[in-house]
């Protein structure tokens, strides 16, 4: 009787552990149909880089592309007849919006740091002229400018201040103060050419001297407040970039001088990290690939071997450098060509190309154009 008991029980459990089996596959089934379902709801880094929506100027001439706006529009030029327009496009929708419409030239545009206002110089036979506007287009300031070429410099402390240089046909120069909010377009004779802010009411210059084997110098300091020049306690550089949350330097690697080596400092010019790559001599002088950064990534390109920018076609190798671990990676596989970069706000696109008019996915490495011509 016994053995019967157990015969019975044996058959009920293995009944019993047929149906969890069932169920289980039931159940994985169930998992599997759903997480198809989710994947098509999630798309890919594809689906979301086809969401782009390019640049459709049908009316005229696309010019260029200006800068980021925000995080998922940018600002740029066209031209329509003899009337040159200033456009904000939505990248997500393909919506356009005037900001601003010229019958001069539109000859540039720099966006403030903080994406709040725009400066454009325009210029005709009739003379240049420079005009500030806020994010909707309303007009916060405007001035002739006389110059053969012009180059504008935000501080990204205030977001109120300009410095101007203004180029002579025989490449003298101007430096000019714009101070927006009390309307005010000063000559500076302090400031020296292609200076950057490195704080509130100080700016920074390489102090060019009589180069040595190097090609490099040191980095002059521009007090606004006391009305004084010093240099920095730091090694000679032949480039810098500076902004409100770092500044980053370049200069010879001691250790292996046919290097470059980028140094990146806090704002109290404390040394963080450092990243040595190979580079190219042009001329007399070392050569510069484009970059842009934030606060936590920096993006250039570096060669793939040591020579001469004139001779060298070996292409480029689009980096970034994390200047919190000092990580440095590829971004994307194939070999690209060095040409101007506006890093997003979000840190997730790259503007890319001589006229900007092309974006490149952080996270892919893909390129895709943002311009088409409709004509």
């Amino acid at each position: 009787m016994s053995c019967l008991i157990r015969g019975k029980s044996a058959y009920l459990f293995f009944l019993l552990f047929l149906f969890t089996l069932a169920l289980v596959g039931c159940t994985d089934q169930q998992k599997d149909a759903k997480y198809k379902k989710e994947d098509k709801n999630d798309p890919s880094a594809e689906q979301k880089e086809k969401s782009i929506f390019p640049i459709k100027y049908k009316d005229g001439d696309f010019i260029q592309v200006v800068g980021w706006l925000s995080k998922q529009s940018i600002a740029y030029i066209g031209k329509t007849g003899t009337s040159y327009q200033l456009y904000e496009h939505q990248l997500a929708t393909g919506k356009d919006k005037l900001l601003y419409e010229s019958d001069k030239e539109i000859v540039t545009a720099k966006i403030s740091p903080d994406l709040q206002k725009v400066l454009v110089h325009t210029n005709s036979l009739n003379g240049g002229e420079i005009t500030i506007i806020d994010a909707r287009g309303g007009i916060l300031y405007r001035n002739a400018l006389e110059s053969f070429e012009a180059e504008f410099v935000w501080n990204p402390f205030t977001n109120n201040e300009i410095a101007v240089t203004i180029f002579k046909e025989d490449w003298s120069s101007n430096v000019f103060l714009l101070n927006i909010k009390d309307q005010q377009l000063k000559e500076e004779v302090l400031i020296p050419p292609f200076s950057q802010w490195a704080k509130k009411e100080e700016l920074a210059a390489i102090n060019w001297q009589e180069q040595d084997d190097a090609m490099q110098s040191p980095l002059q300091r521009i007090n606004l407040r006391t009305q004084t020049k010093d240099v920095y306690h730091l090694p000679n550089v032949y480039a810098f970039s500076a902004t409100k949350d770092a500044m980053m330097t370049i200069s010879t690697d001691e250790k292996k001088d046919e290097q470059a080596l980028y140094t990146f400092y806090d704002r109290g010019f404390q040394s963080s990290r450092t990243m040595s790559v190979p580079r190219l001599a042009k001329f007399n002088e070392w050569f510069v690939p484009y970059f842009a950064m934030n606060k936590d990534y920096f993006y250039t390109f570096v060669p793939k071997q040591n020579g001469d920018v004139e001779t060298y076609n070996q292409g480029f190798t689009l980096v970034s450098f994390d200047i919190k671990s000092g990580m440095q990676k590829n971004i994307g596989k194939q070999s690209v060509e060095n040409e101007p970069i506006s890093l997003s706000p979000n840190g997730e696109w790259l503007l890319y190309g001589y006229y900007l008019d092309k974006v490149i996915n952080l996270n892919t490495g893909k390129i895709q154009p943002i311009s088409i011509n409709t004509t």
